[in-house]
C-alpha cells in the first residue's frame, strides 16, 4: 500500500507541474527504503524458509555472482562474530542477501525465523518485532569477521553467529542452514 501511495503521489506531483527532487549534479543518490518481497518456500529438508529470489533483489544492487568490495558498517560499535568451519554458505550469496535487506522496511517474519538467498541464510534465535534492515549490520560484520581467514583459508565461504545487534538477546546467524541459530 505504501508503494502504491508513493507512486500515486509522484504521478500527481508530475501532473500538476511540481518539481520532482533529483540529486545535485555530481552527487550520488542514496538507495531508497523499500519493502523486500520474500517468498515462503522450503529448504532441502522440507523446513519452511523465507526466500529472496533474484527478481526481488532491489534494483540498486548487483545480482548473484557479481562481486563487489566489502561494505563496512558506519558508526557501529564492532562486536566480533563467532565463526564456524561448518555450515558455510557462499559469501557472495550472503553479501547479496545482506545488501538487499539494508534498507528494507518490511517486518521481520515471526515464523520461520530465517531469510534465504541461494545458499545463504540469515536466521535468528528469538522472535522480535522490527524491520528486516535490523539484520544488515550483524550480517556485514559476520561476513567481515568470518571471511578474513579466522574460520579457515577459504574466503569464499562464511558461517558464524553474532550477538548484541538484535533485541531480546536474540542471536543472529549467517550460514547455509535455516535452523539451529542459538
Amino acid at each position: 500500500m505504501k508503494t502504491f501511495t508513493a507512486i500515486l503521489a509522484l504521478a500527481a506531483s508530475t501532473a500538476l507541474g511540481a518539481a520532482v527532487p533529483t540529486p545535485a549534479e555530481g552527487s550520488i543518490a542514496e538507495p531508497q527504503a523499500h519493502n523486500l518481497t520474500l517468498v515462503l518456500g522450503t529448504d532441502d529438508f522440507g523446513e519452511p524458509v523465507w526466500r529472496l529470489l533474484d527478481e526481488n533483489i532491489p534494483a540498486h544492487l548487483q545480482r548473484r555472482g557479481a562481486s563487489t568490495a566489502e561494505p563496512q558498517p558506519q558508526g557501529l560499535v564492532k562486536r566480533a562474530a563467532e565463526c564456524h568451519g561448518n555450515n558455510r554458505a557462499y559469501s557472495d550469496d550472503c553479501r547479496t542477501l545482506a545488501n538487499s535487506i539494508q534498507y528494507s522496511k518490511s517486518p521481520v517474519p515471526n515464523s520461520p525465523r530465517n531469510i534465504a538467498y541461494a545458499t545463504c541464510y540469515i536466521s535468528w534465535s528469538k522472535v522480535f518485532s522490527g524491520e528486516q534492515s535490523r539484520f544488515w549490520a550483524g550480517a556485514i560484520d559476520t561476513l567481515y569477521d568470518c571471511t578474513g581467514g579466522r574460520a579457515g583459508d577459504d574466503h569464499n565461504y562464511v558461517s558464524g553467529v553474532i550477538r548484541g545487534y538484535l533485541p531480546n538477546g536474540a542471536a543472529q546467524c549467517l550460514s547455509n542452514r535455516a535452523t539451529g541459530c542459538s
